[in-house]
């Protein structure tokens, strides 16, 4: 590089400077008032940008470097580097073209403050929306909570916390019992009341965030609103916080929002405590586990950009951990895949000891943001198809996930600038990067991944026998439910006395017949009229013969036995979806109950069911655009409010081949099933279901006969794109 075409540097003199504390040493702040970013620097590295006074070339700042940081060597890579690392992020400008990155001179602070806005959309999961200077709010405010942040109410916080939390253990099985009963609302106005809960705690901690900010003398410079996963929550702009010197005020500023849904969810577990079953105890138990459990995950999760983030990189005193962790990873992955020597400057370089650390962090937090991101993306796919837009979920999913991954990859690809073409390795090939990156896509495309059905489910006992009506009439006496029966014993005893009388008038007239058949034959031989009627009275004698052992065999299923040993179960309640208009139920509750004694019942009422004691089996319903993926012996999960780990499990023992007309009442009293749910419009196969039995395997605690559960069915491996080629098939086939 020639003198005459090196570029003038200078530092931009509208940079706010602060040496503040961090890690056990002390570092620089620069924050760029127009991008509002942060850039921090070692003593040595603000030294070299000292030396851009408006005055001195390229080749000047690299023999000053060299005399101001002896007896460490310099080199002149690193330092060209540097200074166009920090040409790109605009806190240099210079007077005569670029540094060697191909940027035009000027300075460039405009530009990141133009990327702000867009910025905001850059997360398609966290939308941010402009929001408002809160200057006015903040200084009404903080004045009132600022004897908050004393010690001794901090303390007291502590002491409040650990009663609550103490208090919850010793009442830790009603607690989970309740947890299981909130987590099964389904209604409109619960979720919108979770909405609302969520979206509250969410201002209340980011506006401890803003206090706690403006109480240690930093700025919040802007509030807004955000779309969190499309839950609506403020945001808060406390980044002014690092321009703190002391770190533990810095700490306190990021841990403020989680200090204050923890003391939420301890007021939340005091009033659980005291109040009784209803709507308000539902919303505490539902506060304390969003305040807490969730709260310690999401936001003290140092893995995610959020509060614990923050906090650790305070901690390590490393700024900008997840920027110089992954720095430190696409450098090294460049270095390797386009031949690009390493450049060893501490000047430049992140210290020996803490790339460990930083290689660590940065795959560990990648690894976990993209698992994240991936479960998102599954619960939209699956939210979706069960809105019959299966296609359009998962193509959604796909996008957001490409985008993610091509955002990190092509930081790594990229072909190098003009500073790394200068070393770069002329032999390594753009098609050995296009033929890889084609295979990961094929693999990620067309590699078989595991896969499950959810569907709903009803526990009922194993090998079952459903009991019905066989003959209509009124029930005199029944076994209550519960009770232990062998084979052949009497459940239940019905009477029909429109029957009894129609048995007995063929009783009467069978034996009319058989007397004038007697008559007849006694009179043939001298009465050749008596000897005609013979064979005409035979046949009538005959007939009602038949009918009255007929009538007689239906009359004898009045009585209704058990086809086999085991427990007497009430029947699953049934749900008709098109119930005649004229049709009577002269019976409430379940058949056998005592009310019903003397209740009329009709033929093909289910009365009751006689199972196994013990065994448990699963009634599952199905979607008929997933009935084909089953098949006997797929292995089965029970998962269900108070044990969604799916201890209980089973597997798959008969699948129907033709879809429900009727279908328990269970499904729809815990919003499991849509009411439309029948065979009876061919053309909707959103709401068609087929049934599916899986007989569950033994277990020391048997789940409660009718309770309900989803059931996840591990069904054949798939690929991506298959299941995109499935969804689409649904979507646009068109059914005659």
């Amino acid at each position: 590089m020639s003198d005459h075409a090196a570029p003038v540097l200078s530092l931009r003199a509208d940079l706010i400077r602060r040496r503040i504390e961090m890690g056990g040493r002390f570092v620089w702040v620069l924050k760029d008032p127009l991008s509002r970013a942060f850039f921090y620097f070692s003593d040595r590295e603000f030294s070299i940008l000292k030396l851009l006074n408006g005055r001195r070339q390229t080749p000047e700042i690299i023999k000053a470097c060299r005399v101001r940081l002896a007896p460490d060597f310099v080199s002149a890579e690193s330092v060209v580097t540097f200074l166009a690392d920090a040409k790109r992020n605009g806190l240099i400008t210079s007077s005569a073209g670029p540094i060697g990155d191909g940027e035009t001179g000027g300075p460039s602070g405009q530009r990141q403050a133009s990327q702000l806005g867009r910025s905001r959309w850059k997360n398609l999961l966290a939308i941010r929306f402009p929001g408002a200077n809160p200057d006015r709010l903040l200084d009404f405010v903080t004045p009132k909570v600022r004897p908050l942040f004393s010690p001794l109410t901090f303390a007291a916080a502590l002491l409040l916390g650990a009663f609550a939390v103490i208090s919850v253990i010793a009442n830790f099985d009603q607690f989970t019992s309740h947890v299981g009963i909130a987590a099964t609302r389904t209604s409109g106005s619960w979720l919108i009341t979770v909405i609302v809960v969520i979206s509250l705690t969410k201002i209340i901690h980011e506006l401890a965030h803003a206090v706690a900010c403006k109480a240690y003398g930093a700025e919040c410079r802007e509030i807004g609103v955000m779309l969190l996963v499309g839950i609506p929550c403020l945001y808060c702009d406390v980044s002014d916080a690092w321009m703190l010197g002391q770190r533990f005020k810095r700490i306190v500023v990021s841990a403020a929002g989680m200090f204050a849904e923890l003391l939420i969810a301890t007021v939340a577990a005091f009033l659980w405590l005291f109040s009784t079953d209803g709507m308000v105890r539902d919303v505490c138990v539902t506060t304390m586990i969003i305040c807490s459990i969730s709260t310690v995950i999401f936001n003290g999760n140092p893995l995610l950009r959020y509060d614990g983030y923050f906090i650790l990189s305070d901690l390590l005193g490393i700024p900008n951990l997840a920027a110089e962790s992954s720095r430190l990873i696409r450098g090294t992955l460049r270095r390797k895949l386009w031949g690009l020597p390493a450049i060893s400057n501490r000047s430049t370089q992140s210290e020996p000891n803490r790339n460990g650390v930083l290689a660590s962090y940065g795959v560990l937090s990648g690894a976990y943001r993209l698992l994240v991101l991936a479960l998102i993306c599954l619960i939209l796919y699956r939210f979706a198809e069960t809105m019959g837009v299966g296609l359009l979920g998962g193509g959604l999913a796909v996008l957001i996930l490409a985008s993610a991954i091509w955002q990190s990859v092509y930081s790594i690809v990229k072909p190098p600038g003009v500073i790394e073409s200068r070393w770069a390795n002329p032999a390594r090939r753009p098609a050995l990067l296009a033929g890889i990156g084609g295979g990961l896509i094929l693999l990620a495309l067309f590699y078989p991944l595991p896969r499950s059905v959810l569907a709903p489910a009803v526990i009922d006992a194993a090998e079952s026998v459903d009991l019905f009506v066989e003959t209509p009439g009124q029930l005199v006496w029944a076994l209550p439910a519960g009770n232990q029966v062998n084979k052949g014993d009497t459940v239940a005893r019905f009477r029909n006395y429109e029957m009894e009388q129609e048995i007995l008038s063929l009783d009467t007239r069978r034996k009319t017949l058989r007397t004038e058949l007697a008559s007849l034959q006694q009179r043939r031989s001298l009465d050749t009229q008596a000897a005609g009627k013979i064979e005409s009275v035979s046949k009538a004698l005959e007939a009602a013969d038949n009918d009255y052992l007929e009538r007689r065999a239906e009359a004898e299923r009045l009585l209704i036995r058990a086809p086999r040993s085991g427990r007497v179960f009430a029947p699953r309640n049934q749900y008709q979806p098109t119930p005649e208009a004229d049709a009577i139920q002269t019976w409430h509750g379940t058949p056998l109950d005592a009310k019903n004694i003397g209740s009329f019942f009709a033929q093909g009422t289910l009365l009751c069911s006689v199972g196994d004691v013990t065994q448990r089996e699963a009634i599952v319903l199905v979607r008929q655009q997933d009935i084909a993926l089953l098949r006997r012996g797929q292995a089965v999960q029970l998962l269900r409010a108070t044990d969604p780990a799916g201890h209980h499990a089973g597997a798959v023992i008969e699948v129907a081949t033709s879809p429900i007309i009727q279908a328990a009442r269970e499904f729809f009293a815990a919003g499991l099933v849509d009411p439309s749910a029948s065979a009876t419009s061919p053309g909707a196969t959103r709401n068609t279901y087929y049934q599916v039995r899986v007989r569950l395997n033994d277990s020391q605690h048997p789940l409660r006969i009718r309770s309900t559960a989803r059931a996840k069915i591990r069904v054949e491996r798939a690929s991506l794109a298959s299941r995109l080629f499935r969804s689409a098939n649904d979507t646009f086939r068109f059914q005659p």
